[in-house]
């Protein structure tokens, strides 16, 4: 089993807000400043019985938390740090901008380019970005981030998804 830990691995629709471990969590909810309790942050990371539904801390993150670019790169940069030391080299990362699109531009949150070229110099780790349609939004929301992404083509970008 250890000779598995040396294989280079990839992760493909990785959801980045799936990535949000419970101490950046906090971080962000404390330098946000939202209207977030303790006690529904630790139900967030709680196993229950009744487990919450990501989508619930998904809609949390984009609604009240993550009110700047550099919050993205943040949970982007985590994540790449901690697939590193499992060998991955190699991800890429879905994401809404139509729940964060009251915090900031299109290109505001893509521009995370950041994060990507960080990843790669400091872990090795080549990472891609796939914004994604909210299928619970308006058809008009999802014209919207398509025109969005027409404006403001980059590099890092490989296609569209939707989640």
């Amino acid at each position: 089993a250890l000779i598995f830990k040396t294989f280079p691995k990839l992760e493909l629709r990785c959801h980045l807000l799936g990535t949000t471990g419970k101490e950046t969590f906090e971080e962000l909810v404390a330098e946000s400043g939202a209207d977030v309790s303790q006690e529904d942050i630790n139900s967030f990371y709680t196993r229950g019985d009744k487990p919450i539904g990501v989508l619930r801390i998904f809609r949390c993150l984009e609604s009240k938390v993550l009110s700047k670019p550099s919050f993205l790169t943040r949970i982007t940069l985590k994540h790449i740090q901690r697939v590193a030391s499992q060998g991955v080299k190699y991800i890429e990362f879905y994401w809404n901008w139509t729940g964060l699109k009251h915090f900031m531009s299109y290109d505001e949150a893509a521009g995370d380019q950041l994060s990507i070229r960080q990843g790669l110099q400091r872990y090795g780790v080549v990472a891609r970005s796939i914004p994604s349609i909210d299928r619970e939004d308006t058809p008009e929301a999802a014209v919207e981030l398509v025109e969005e992404m027409i404006r403001h083509p980059d590099q890092y970008t490989i296609g569209i998804g939707i989640d």
